[in-house]
């Protein structure tokens, strides 16, 4: 190595200010994380209510809507539709995803 002397703007941060980094930062931990964490534990959430729709698909409740006794549905159909919602929310966060 020699003995020029480095500057601090010019070789060391290349002209960035903690603005241009900190979000970008931020970017990369939520988008770790959403990989790493919450990713996982839809598909866990989801594999389990499936298993359970599986279980109780003859098991007949009373259907609801507008906080209304409705037409009849099985348990296992209502975990279903559970299933279906994490399903949807789960593409949409992938497609979110750089």
């Amino acid at each position: 190595g020699g003995k020029s002397p480095v500057h601090p703007n010019d070789h060391v941060n290349r002209a960035q200010s903690s603005n241009d980094s900190f979000p970008t930062a931020m970017h990369i931990a939520a988008a770790k994380a959403v990989h790493e964490q919450l990713l996982p534990a839809i598909a866990e959430l989801s594999g389990g209510l499936a298993e359970q729709s599986a279980r109780h698909a003859s098991l007949v409740k009373t259907g609801r809507t507008h906080l209304m006794d409705a037409t009849p549905i099985t348990f296992g159909q209502e975990l279903s539709a559970f299933v279906a919602q994490l399903d949807y929310a789960e593409r949409a966060i992938r497609a979110a995803l750089p």
